[in-house]
């Protein structure tokens, strides 16, 4: 994406630094100011710990590091629990994003997980192009750990490299067998 100045080119520029005010990243607007965002409230108990029937994950801070560990359950992905817990990834990633020193690292357990249908996986694509932003400001780090055995696991394994290529993370991503 290009970061560009929502009002134009600034009258007179500093080369030290951006101008302040209205800008847009990816085509969602974004206001550059010279102080930093008043802290978030605390977040939820009902997102640090989630159960759905296809994943559970348990978030938690150290300092300024984020971690995020989703586990996958052989149960199938219902299209209304799915919502749910993008949802609540919405939360949780603007809940990151809000300040500006903190880094999110995810490690996903998916050797467990059902193939999702197409229908879900281009919903789950259309997620993280929605919310690449606050990926791209607070994302340092995702680990996949996978079983390939099996039709199935290389299916799976195939899958996730498929959204890999599509929209490739600028952080280091691996694949863990």
């Amino acid at each position: 994406g290009v970061a560009e100045y929502a009002d134009g080119p600034p009258a007179a520029p500093d080369p030290r630094r951006p101008p302040l005010g209205p800008w847009r990243l990816w085509g969602i607007p974004y206001m550059l100011t010279n102080s930093p965002p008043s802290p978030p409230l605390v977040l939820d108990s009902a997102v640090r710990f989630i159960q759905a029937p296809f994943v559970s994950w348990r978030y938690s801070e150290q300092g300024n590091v984020a971690r995020l560990e989703l586990t996958s359950e052989p149960r199938p992905i219902g299209d209304e629990h799915l919502e749910e817990v993008l949802d609540k990834f919405r939360s949780l990633l603007r809940h990151v994003a809000q300040r500006p020193a903190m880094v999110l690292v995810i490690r996903s357990d998916v050797r467990k997980a059902m193939l999702p249908s197409v229908r879900q996986i281009r919903r789950f694509l259309g997620f993280m192009q929605d919310h690449g932003p606050e990926l791209v400001l607070t994302g340092r780090g995702n680990a996949i750990v996978v079983q390939p055995s099996g039709f199935l696991g290389a299916a799976l394994v195939q899958l996730i490299r498929m959204v890999q290529r599509m929209l490739p993370a600028p952080w280091p991503e691996t694949i863990v067998p």
